[in-house]
């Protein structure tokens, strides 16, 4: 009886180890709430988009900053991205390169975002104060987010920053 007590506790210890294996949190890859986490959210990026079986990148819970990034597939696997932290986009926007947005979503099949985070873009900080139409009638602003991929989104809230 015992053998098969410690059988049973052993089934149980690996199933929950092997459905944690595919979790990708990036506090685990350096992110610390209150700093700037495009380093760490692009290796924790990496490893769960090149996971054969499905995986799932976290952000958790906290206020953090990011000034720039792409995910871009495609991955091996579908994938979920959890946000459940306050992502700050860049005050300045010269930190946006030319041509590049806030955040990307690029190349990828079968990812969710899913979360109950904020995505605060800093609009009012980096576009409005610039977007006057008499001086730049055909000047274009950064983008906040892009979407060019098959994706599922839901339970995220954006921050739509106005003048």
């Amino acid at each position: 009886m015992t053998g098969s007590k410690a059988t049973i506790v052993f089934a149980i210890f690996t199933f929950i180890a092997v459905s944690k294996a595919h979790e990708f949190d990036i506090t685990k890859f350096g992110a610390r709430p209150g700093s700037e986490i495009s380093k760490a959210l692009d290796a924790a990026w990496k490893a769960a988009c090149c996971a054969p079986k499905p995986s799932k990148l976290i952000i958790p819970k906290g206020h953090f900053c990011l000034n720039v990034f792409e995910f871009r597939g495609p991955c091996k696997a579908p994938i979920e991205v959890r946000i459940d932290a306050i992502l700050t986009g860049p005050k300045d926007p010269a930190l946006i390169p030319k041509g590049k947005q806030w955040i990307t979503f690029s190349y990828l099949n079968g990812m969710t975002l899913s979360g109950c985070g904020t995505l605060d873009g800093v609009g009012g900080a980096m576009a409005w104060p610039s977007n006057n139409p008499k001086k730049n009638a055909h000047s274009k602003k950064p983008c906040g987010l892009q979407y060019v991929c098959m994706c599922i989104y839901y339970k995220q809230t954006f921050i739509m920053s106005k003048p």
